[in-house]
């Protein structure tokens, strides 16, 4: 099994990065496909298969162009899977592909809000539990995790426009 450095001097499992990384990532998709469901099991569908898919995309439109491609020192664990769907691209470029590509994640988190706004204009009940629960996995838990977690532990974070603007630079270091 290959390793990876999370935080300096700590080792950790890679598949357990991609693991940890992806559990969030399905259990939003999960509570967002159940607000979904009154509206109608197909739109719970899409939701489902959009989050399978938002990994992938990531790792074909942006895991080539950064410096970890094809390492398992990737935080997020993509950087070994990444390689196997895309060729490498040139890591210059790592900030213009990150910024093109990261709103491929918002129809995951946005489908489900739409489908409340639906619901409440048509008169459709809303099932509160879950979509307060799909609330707190995707835009509380996710990004904690990304900001002390994923980000903080990328060796890339300077880098990244999501990155650097979600971890503070180390003490005594000024933000360029």
């Amino acid at each position: 099994m290959q390793l990876t450095v999370g935080r300096v001097g700590r080792r950790r499992r890679y598949p357990r990065a991609f693991a940890s990384e992806s559990a969030m990532i399905v259990l939003s998709a999960a509570l967002g496909a159940l607000v979904l469901l009154p509206i109608h099991w197909s739109l719970a569908a899409i939701e489902l298969a959009a989050a399978a898919l938002v990994p992938v995309w990531m790792m074909k439109t942006v895991c080539p162009y950064c410096s970890l491609y094809g390492s398992d020192a990737c935080p997020s664990g993509y950087g070994v899977l990444s390689q196997r769907l895309a060729k490498r691209g040139d890591p210059a470029r790592f900030r213009e592909a990150f910024s093109r590509n990261v709103y491929g994640v918002f129809p995951v988190w946005f489908l489900p809000i739409g489908g409340v706004l639906y619901m409440l204009a048509v008169g459709i009940p809303v099932p509160w539990l879950p979509l307060l629960g799909f609330v707190a996995v995707a835009f509380v838990a996710i990004p904690l995790i990304a900001r002390l977690h994923t980000c903080r532990t990328c060796p890339r974070r300077a880098d990244c426009p999501w990155g650097s603007r979600t971890v503070p630079p180390p003490s005594g270091t000024r933000k360029g």
